[in-house]
């Protein structure tokens, strides 16, 4: 008797040109999970008929409602798909300029500061939070780098990071938004997963699958993980020769996995090193529900999108005790990263307009005092010309869309 192994399982998907039909079996791309819950729920009800025997009498399953979640550990690559569905929007591809659009670049290393001669940083369309690159300047060691803007102006960006000194005026250099970047819309992403089981020659079909909530936890000292909750409409078992259904799906991505240990969080625009967990949290709250005659839901319909989170950060001052009394807005990014050298693989998380909920804390004899500080992401108005980019929830990624 062969029986199927968790470590055999794979899972792919492939997004749906019509929600709730199964994509086409050619396409698929295979997803780096850790584990994964998803099944082919169904409602049920029973008869409540009165009887002398004191007995249920029938019983029955109703409508389909296939659900669950599937846990992964951050990649570059691996997510885009998803977490675009997430956030309901588009990755777009960063902004750029050159010396046609910024006349010249000179460089501050005191004030870690790139200083244009002409043009905009703001009509162009960069924001702050953003992670640029810059290419051809004459200190070669500032080229092919993300540097972080932790504030900007039209004609000067800051950054967090060391920068070499360019006094006299380089007119010819390329400054570009590093990656791609994502904001909160109003798509309706739907796919066809399938969950293959090649042990026995079996597979799961869930189709019209939306994602409801994805979660980012960023411990410390570990890899930063997502979760995502998913709906479905439809549900079908393959076997033998119709198994699996996706046809030689794409291989995974096989970049490196990433962590909080080595990346960013900055706070206001300043970088952090207080902070000993975080998690980031979107919910869709979609709702489907039965119709008669159909065992399936005719659609998942979405809520609003609700962004929460929680840091856990030692308490050194009084800043975050008075930001919760005061009801106070703060500013946080997240900025995960891979290994390897410059320029690292990377996703940052940013939210540019926060409330904290609560500031939890329990005094112990030993070690440093730790608040829990629970937060509720809120709509930051921006776009363009603007410092800020629309949405309670903005993500860049280093691997540009291809």
């Amino acid at each position: 008797m062969t029986l199927q192994s968790g470590v055999g399982t794979t899972i792919a998907y492939k997004a749906e040109s019509l929600f709730g039909t199964a994509a086409g079996p050619s396409g698929g791309q295979l997803l780096r999970y850790n584990s994964s819950s998803l099944s082919p729920v169904r409602d049920s009800f029973q008869s409540s008929e009165n009887r002398p025997d004191q007995q249920i009498q029938d019983f029955r399953l109703g409508t389909r409602r296939p659900a669950g979640s599937l846990e992964t550990e951050i990649a570059a690559a691996n997510l885009d798909a998803l977490l675009g569905a997430a956030l309901r929007g588009s990755w777009s591809n960063g902004v750029s300029g050159t010396e046609s659009d910024f006349t010249s670049v000179t460089v501050d290393a005191g004030s870690r500061t790139a200083t244009i001669g002409g043009g905009s940083f703001l009509a162009t369309g960069f924001k702050t939070g953003d992670i640029v690159r810059f290419a051809d300047l004459s200190a070669a060691g500032n080229n092919g780098r993300n540097l972080t803007v932790t504030a900007l102006t039209a004609t000067t960006m800051t950054f967090a990071e060391d920068v070499a000194e360019i006094a006299s005026p380089d007119t010819a250099f390329t400054v570009a938004v590093a990656g791609a970047k994502l904001v909160p819309a109003t798509a309706r992403d739907s796919f066809t997963i399938e969950q293959n089981y090649p042990d026995i020659d079996v597979s799961e079909v869930f189709t019209g699958c939306r994602v409801n909530s994805a979660t980012v936890k960023m411990p410390a000292n570990g890899l930063a993980m997502a979760t995502f909750g998913i709906m479905a409409k439809g549900y079908a078992v393959h076997e033998g020769a119709e198994a699996p259904y996706f046809t030689a799906p794409a291989e995974a991505p096989t970049n490196g996995l990433m962590e909080l240990v080595t990346g960013d969080v900055f706070i206001d625009g300043a970088r952090v090193a207080v902070v000993t967990d975080a998690e980031v949290s979107i919910a869709l709250n979609m709702q489907a529900d039965p119709v008669v005659g159909a065992q399936e839901v005719p659609e998942i319909f979405y809520g609003s999108m609700a962004v929460t989170g929680r840091m856990s950060i030692y308490l050194e001052n009084a800043v975050y005790l008075q930001a919760f009394d005061g009801e106070t807005e703060l500013e946080v990014w997240f900025v995960l990263k891979a290994p390897g050298s410059e320029p690292q693989d990377f996703l940052a998380v940013r939210l540019h307009r926060i409330k904290a909920t609560a500031n939890e804390k329990s005094l112990a004899a030993g070690g440093g005092i730790v608040q829990s500080i629970p937060f509720q992401g809120l709509l930051r108005s921006g776009g363009s010309g603007t410092v800020h980019d629309t949405g309670s929830l903005v993500l860049q990624r280093g691997n540009p869309v291809s």
